[in-house]
């Protein structure tokens, strides 16, 4: 190929590229419209709520500060990809393509959707009620499109920015937010997960996705499948952190308290789900995908280790950079965990402590954080040994997987 004619197809590739980046935030910025003119809601839509009336002046100051810091430090690169995700991530629960038991209907997702106070301090960049014939709670994400491993690790530890919530790590507020019915609502003790995929992942989502500026959102199912699938992967990882705290301190102290023990129930519920419908999604991936995990077991399903790992294989065609670090800074926590006398509220700490230090985002929370790390410290004494994921229903739960493969 001369050199004129090689020159003409990287412009071509350019200008295609160019386009498909244009058309892609196009839909994003119609996907935007349709949920802020109809679903999400605003700070002042809670001023007759006497939970929240009190809240409302001090939050909108700190939403209208904190959007100033965001503009001015977000970059020409993340224009699209970080609210795509979002409302593609919104949109699927919405629409009952995620944690939808087809079978049995024995559980359901319905959309909670947050403010951007809830964005700004607690770090919900979506939510959804996940629901059983007899369980109910709810459940936030948050949110990335970026491989920075210290970014994700950050993420996992800070549940939110205001300390003085005195949680256990992994559980954050939703102090403004309005579910599929209409009514509005603080939701407590929200187990909050950091899930994510990468860009390419978000684009071939959005180009085979059709968005009319007004009306419902018609996302490729087989692509929903696999963004469905990273981040309840992602979810199932940061669960079994989350549990094991609360384990030790079980078998500890023989007891918890009741915030404790409801804690532990809905993770270990969340898990049991989750696994539930990991499996399910994996006869739904994109074709290519299934041809590349080879043949699949009697009830055409994959085993998610198996599929998450072509996902991390640096040789693979399908790996996902946000996916493999999210998984793999997961199981650094672990790891660091299991083999230091550090507590996970002590880690935590220290990453909200970076994080002062690189942004202002977060002035005003720092004495606080010191005060809460010693209210919360009673959660994790004594972490010696790694515990089983859910020790108290050994039959019924999940166990960790030792086999998990990182590139």
């Amino acid at each position: 190929m001369s050199f004129a004619a090689e020159s003409a197809n990287t412009y071509s590739t350019e200008a295609h590229e160019e386009a498909r980046k244009a058309e892609n935030k196009r839909k994003t910025e119609a996907l935007e419209k349709i949920v802020k003119e109809n679903f999400r809601p605003t700070i002042d839509d809670f001023s007759s709520s006497p939970v929240h009336r009190r809240f409302i002046r001090k939050d909108k100051e700190y939403v209208a500060r904190n959007q100033r810091n965001f503009e001015y430090s977000k970059s020409a690169d993340d224009q699209y990809h970080p609210k795509a995700i979002e409302y593609l991530v919104q949109f699927s629960i919405n629409n009952g393509n995620l944690f939808y038991d087809e079978e049995g209907e024995s559980y359901t997702a319905d959309s909670i959707w947050p403010t951007e106070f809830d964005d700004f301090s607690n770090r919900v960049d979506a939510a959804f009620f996940l629901r059983s014939s007899d369980f109910k709670c709810p459940v936030a994400f948050d949110i990335t499109t970026k491989p920075d491993e210290s970014g994700v690790r950050e993420k996992i530890l800070i549940s939110s920015n205001d300390k003085n919530l005195g949680y256990p790590v992994g559980f954050t507020d939703i102090r403004y937010c309005r579910d599929e019915d209409g009514d509005l609502s603080w939701q407590t003790h929200v187990p909050k997960y950091c899930v994510g995929v990468d860009k390419r992942t978000i684009d071939d989502t959005l180009e085979h996705s059709s968005v009319p500026e007004f009306g419902d959102l018609n996302i490729d199912k087989e692509q929903t499948a696999l963004i469905s699938f990273k981040i309840l992967y992602e979810m199932s990882m940061q669960n079994q952190l989350f549990i094991s705290p609360l384990m030790d301190e079980y078998n500890n102290d023989g007891k918890l308290t009741r915030e404790e023990d409801q804690d532990l129930d809905n993770l270990g519920t969340i898990e049991l789900i989750t696994q539930q419908e990991l499996r399910r999604l994996t006869k739904e991936l994109p074709s290519d995908i299934r041809l590349a995990l080879g043949p699949a077991d009697e009830n055409g399903e994959y085993d998610p280790d198996k599929v998450a790992n072509l996902f991390i294989d640096r040789d693979s065609a399908f790996r996902d950079k946000t996916f493999t670090t999210i998984i793999k800074v997961t199981q650094s926590i672990q790891k660091d965990l299991d083999q230091s006398p550090y507590k996970i509220s002590h880690l935590a700490e220290l990453s909200f402590r970076e994080d002062y230090k690189k942004t202002s985002i977060y002035r005003g929370f720092d004495e606080a954080a010191t005060a809460a790390t010693r209210r919360s410290e009673h959660f994790y004494d004594n972490r010696n040994t790694k515990t089983p994921v859910i020790q108290r229903q050994p039959q019924a739960t999940p166990q960790p997987q030792a086999s998990r493969k990182i590139a």
